[in-house]
């Protein structure tokens, strides 16, 4: 099983700020808590705090960066608030309201940066669900004639497009499907959006015909793929989303120390060259090897329509 994380807002950006804007917050009311202790006790509530804020931070964002990034810029606050000030007030007889004002400004930031993501992460949340409805967006079909079966002889539901939208109409939803720079920018675009069959159709059938995921566990079962860790070009990758399956695509390029490049149709769009923990399908996804010249199931013409998934 591999994670994916696709097109959503970076979690380290928001525990960086959040983690900043706390030590902020926590550096000001330390130093009216303890300045009147002395010197000694504000530098050493502030670097407490600093240590704090950069553990936390790095603790849950899991990366160092994160935690130097949130201690320093915490430290920058401080150190500002120290002797930054410019206001004659301030400078002067007030050292009260500056690290109140140090606090103020870290509970302004750790609190927008929660809005922030929480902006950011419901964009994303429409984006995914505007590609999804591409993706599933299904023209007509209907069985096609001929007897489709496993290689056990379990027949398999093989439906056709009886009417596939105008090459005009299907490029624009690919348009908008690739609007998202998240997906424009981790896709290699190899053919058009098509409505002549979707991701399991393109792999089963080359491309011609319509497949659904119900199908797939028991065409892996039949026709003899066995479940395997490390891929190779030709390969199948299935993914799934709490046991359903969600995609189907074929491993293309595996080099040692770089991402496994899969491809695959994704729903009625195009067909992609990608990574393949890069797809808006799912969040788990596993390799599945079988001992035949292609994938194309019994009863089909092996030649593809459309360079499908062989």
């Amino acid at each position: 099983m591999h994670s994916n994380d696709f097109a959503q807002p970076d979690f380290t950006v928001l525990v960086t700020v959040f983690a900043a804007g706390l030590g902020m917050l926590l550096g000001g009311a330390a130093n009216l808590v303890f300045g009147r202790f002395g010197i000694t006790a504000r530098v050493a509530a502030a670097a407490g705090t600093c240590v704090v804020t950069g553990v936390g931070a790095w603790v849950v964002a899991g990366t160092d960066s994160s935690g130097w990034l949130a201690a320093g810029a915490a430290a920058t606050g401080m150190v500002i608030a120290g002797v930054g000030p410019t206001l004659a007030f301030v400078i002067a007889r007030r050292p009260g309201t500056r690290w109140g004002a140090l606090a103020g400004t870290g509970f302004l930031v750790a609190v927008g940066s929660v809005a922030c993501f929480e902006y950011h992460y419901e964009a994303a949340a429409d984006r995914a669900l505007e590609s999804l409805s591409a993706l599933t967006e299904k023209p007509a079909t209907r069985p096609i004639a001929t007897r489709v079966a496993t290689d056990r002889g379990t027949v398999v539901q093989v439906l056709e497009a009886t009417d596939p939208r105008a090459r005009a109409e299907m490029a624009a939803i690919e348009d908008r499907f690739l609007d998202s720079d998240s997906v424009r920018n981790r896709v290699i675009r190899r053919q058009p959006a098509d409505d002549r069959s979707n991701c399991h159709g393109w792999v089963f059938t080359g491309g011609r015909y319509w497949v659904s995921g119900v199908e797939v566990d028991q065409i892996l079962d039949d026709n003899g793929y066995a479940q395997v860790t490390v891929p190779q070009p030709g390969d199948l990758v299935v993914y799934r989303t709490a046991g359903v399956v969600t995609h189907t695509g074929v491993v293309r390029y595996v080099t040692s120390g770089m991402p496994v490049l899969v491809e695959g149709k994704w729903g009625t769009t195009g067909v992609y060259l990608h990574e393949v923990g890069a797809s808006v399908y799912g969040a788990e996804f596993d390799y599945y090897r079988a001992d035949r010249a292609t994938h194309v199931l019994a009863g089909l013409d092996t030649t593809p329509a459309t360079a499908g998934g062989q």
